[in-house]
């Protein structure tokens, strides 16, 4: 019985331990960033990316015209990239992606706490202002 309890226990937190990330503070983000950027969104490319059986993806590439750098070095413009997930098999946990992108549009106004050219995960993206003709029709 007690073999059955401890097993139990490792599989519940093996499963655990790769469940989706809980919502980060912007101070947490901020601390894990390499560069936090503020900035208007000139281009969206959207693929899908087969990451191993059953697991495809949605690869969010951002061209974003920089108004402001909260961290890391200066530039005029970044091209940086987020996800979601598209499938999985059933029954799987894990993490889901970047929280919110799919909403993301061009035009937009965007804070995008990133390391390496990547936003980060669950949050790392926040839109600030929307889009002037998306907001007339709202």
């Amino acid at each position: 019985m007690v073999r059955l309890l401890v097993a139990s226990l490792l599989v519940l937190v093996s499963f655990n331990a790769s469940a989706a990330l809980p919502p980060q503070s912007a101070q947490e983000l901020a601390a894990s960033a390499d560069r936090v950027i503020v900035g208007v969104v000139e281009s969206i490319d959207v693929s899908q990316k087969r990451v191993e059986r059953g697991h495809v993806d949605n690869v969010y590439a951002l061209r974003i015209r920089v108004e402001k750098v909260e961290k890391g070095r200066p530039t005029k413009a970044i091209s940086i990239i987020g996800w979601t997930m598209h499938t999985r098999p059933d029954g799987w946990v894990g993490p889901s992606g970047n929280d919110g992108i799919q909403q993301v549009t061009v035009g937009d106004h965007v804070r995008a706490y990133i390391k390496g050219n990547n936003i980060l995960e669950p949050n790392g993206i926040e839109r600030l202002a929307l889009h002037p003709v998306q907001s007339k029709g709202r």
